[in-house]
């Protein structure tokens, strides 16, 4: 009888161990998920402010976007390596379940198709994605000019904050990761 009585008590802590591992990885996968997103914005501004370079076409329909495949289709134009005008940016959407780490070759201080460096998956399960955005609208991008990293909000200075608040879908808890434009101090802060 003893024996049952001890078997029981452990089985019911084995549980609450169960349940309180499995809260404390989801928690760590939001929390994982800011930290990328907060390291990504901080290696945009470190790429501009080094000057590190990279390969865009000059000329031929993909002018200043990524050359693809090693430099080989550039249509029409040549594949050069240098520091992008724009400097380096991170772009994000609401719903999504990534960012893109992206370098401005065309120097508009916006996110095009063919200049994303790094698509960065928010968390391996994707129970991670973008809930909403500041400034408010259906993609957002911060961008770091070359030489001092002077940071552009979708290609202005009008905004003074970018943020992505993230949210865990299994638990519903929030990650808000925000970037102040004069400052460029990056946040990561869990919202009330």
């Amino acid at each position: 009888m003893e024996l049952l009585v001890s078997m029981a008590i452990f089985g019911v802590i084995s549980g609450l161990v169960v349940v309180n591992f499995r809260a404390g990885a989801r928690g760590d996968e939001l929390r994982l998920a800011a930290e990328s997103v907060a390291a990504a914005l901080r290696d945009a501004e470190a790429r501009t402010a080094a000057g590190v370079q990279s390969s865009a076409c000059a000329g031929g329909a993909r002018a200043n976007l990524l050359c693809p495949n090693g430099a080989v289709d550039c249509d029409e134009g040549v594949c050069l390596t240098k520091s992008p005008s724009g400097g380096y940016g991170v772009a994000a959407s609401p719903g999504a379940d990534s960012v893109a780490l992206f370098a401005d070759h065309n120097g508009d201080g916006l996110f095009q198709d063919g200049e994303d460096l790094q698509n960065l998956r928010l968390s391996p399960t994707g129970n991670v994605i973008i809930e909403t955005i500041v400034p408010d609208g259906l993609g957002s991008v911060i961008t770091f000019l070359p030489p001092a990293g002077k940071a552009l909000i979708n290609g202005a200075e009008a905004d003074l904050e970018f943020a992505v608040l993230l949210k865990h879908l299994a638990t519903g808890s929030r990650r808000r990761v925000s970037a102040n434009r004069v400052s460029r101090l990056v946040e990561v802060t869990t919202p009330p």
